[in-house]
């Protein structure tokens, strides 16, 4: 809206200047008279000059931070093209025209002549923690280095012969995380409160590996950071402590089992058609086929699949992605549609909550002129929020508003609702039939919902520690 409107208690009039603050990357307030005036091949630079300013801005060619821009364009009445403007191609005549002369780019980017070399010495008990988006450089200096590699899910790391599945359970309990001398960080860790405690250790020399310009840091204990793609030479000994490692990868052993013992021994006491949120995940996981995506919801989803999800082969180009940002739970069936349309995979799965498909409802409501991919939306239905189960507020002393403060269940009929937004919906009723159904390709979107346990959801996961607990003290 016009700049002069601003303040005036306009109809849909918001002061959008910055909105987003520090999250931006790059921002700028087109006026009206310019939108309005725009013509000719003057304007044509102008305009891309200034688009092109912002594309540099967010996908960091310069900077090496990509991230969100913001290009507030003031549109006045009419908010119509003009007659000659609407015309059938005129868009693609008049304001699309080539780039410079010799078909070069309008702005080029120059980037650095090449990675930076650093140094990292091999004589620390090291392990390396990575978060969403550390990508395959980890996995890689972790095998050349032979640390052990807790990746998370979403990590783009939890692949290869140092990944470990239960790598924060491990972190949690003695002996192994006691020894640790040295962590090395990539990418954004958000799901671990071990790997959390673990990064604000004064006793543990903290290296931060990011992915951009930004690092990870908050317990205020990073002393090194080592540059956005840097080569990391390995000195002050040979490459690959193998005791180390497989003291590491011999406890995972030992531990995945037990946990898996746990999570069977539950989940027999449970009533027909009602499944344990690790088990669905388990399932899914073991669902995505090479050159597959999976979607996974923040909450509860995403920490049932770092429980139970085995590290994949390496090469095989599964994608798992997750909305890390802020860990919420908007929006996830749309990035969920969005990551299946825009990239070609062998198969698209999504895993997510209740609540989290309950928030963004609406994007099953696809017009009939818009692509549809296919799609398989696996909710995870406790009719509720269970993590706040394991966490302070499940303890007895707030039992009495547990309900209705945290759990917030809505006992909505999901069935019902992708009825009415003409969705496929099928209700799963066992553990058998969840992977048959994931193993049948689908043409379009479904949802596959599954009734799981929240009741129990506290107490199975303090038997989970127990036993990891016990598991690493023989």
């Amino acid at each position: 809206r016009p700049a002069q409107l601003r303040g005036s208690g306009a109809n849909q009039t918001t002061e959008q200047v910055r909105l987003f603050g520090s999250a931006l990357r790059w921002s700028a307030d087109v006026p009206a008279d310019v939108v309005a005036e725009a013509q000719g091949a003057a304007a044509v630079a102008a305009w891309r000059a200034q688009l092109s300013r912002g594309v540099v801005a967010a996908t960091g060619a310069a900077s090496g931070d990509p991230g969100p821009v913001q290009l507030n364009c003031c549109f006045d009445l009419p908010l119509v093209p003009d007659a000659e403007d609407a015309a059938p191609g005129a868009l693609e005549q008049d304001w699309a025209p080539g780039g410079r002369v010799g078909g070069r780019p309008w702005i080029h980017v120059e980037r650095s002549a090449g990675p930076v070399a650093v140094e990292l010495t091999l004589g620390l008990r090291t392990v390396l923690v990575a978060g969403a988006d550390a990508g395959p450089p980890a996995r890689l200096l972790a095998e050349r280095a032979g640390w052990p590699l807790i990746a998370e899910p979403t990590s783009g790391a939890r692949t290869g012969r140092s990944a470990l599945r239960s790598g924060s359970l491990l972190l949690g309990h003695e002996p192994l995380s006691a020894e640790i001398q040295r962590v090395v960080v990539a990418g954004r860790p958000t799901l671990s409160r071990p790997v959390t405690q673990l990064l604000g250790r004064p006793d543990v020399e903290v290296v931060a590996m990011p992915t951009g310009v930004r690092w990870v840091d908050p317990g205020h204990q990073v002393s090194r950071v080592l540059p956005n793609a840097a080569t990391v030479a390995l000195t002050g000994g040979e490459p690959g402590n193998e005791e180390w490692c497989n003291r590491w990868m011999r406890a995972d052993e030992q531990v995945s089992k037990a946990v898996d013992e746990v999570l069977a021994a539950t989940a027999a006491t449970l009533p027909a058609g009602v499944l344990l949120g690790a088990a669905v995940a388990r399932a899914v996981s073991e669902a995505v086929p090479p050159a597959g995506l999976l979607v996974v919801g923040s909450s509860q989803p995403i920490r049932d699949l770092d429980l139970v999800a085995a590290p994949y082969p390496v090469g095989e180009r599964r994608l798992v992605v997750g909305n890390r940002g802020l860990a919420g739970i908007d929006g996830t069936i749309s990035t969920a549609v969005g990551m299946a349309l825009g990239r070609p995979s062998a198969r698209s799965l999504a895993l997510l909550g209740d609540l989290t498909f309950l928030h963004d409802l609406s994007a099953l409501l696809l017009g009939p002129s818009e692509p549809r991919p296919d799609l398989t939306l696996v909710v995870s239905n406790d009719d509720g929020g269970s993590i706040f189960a394991t966490l302070e507020q499940g303890e007895p002393l707030h039992h009495h508003a547990f309900e209705r403060v945290f759990a917030t269940p809505t006992g909505v009929d999901l069935a019902g609702l992708c009825s009415s937004t003409g969705t496929r919906h099928h209700l799963v009723r066992g553990a058998d039939e969840l992977r048959t159904l994931l193993a049948t390709p689908t043409v379009g979107i479904r949802v596959l919902e599954v009734a799981v346990d929240r009741a129990g959801r506290r107490d199975l996961h303090a038997a989970v520690a127990r036993e990891t607990a016990r598991t690493l003290a023989q």
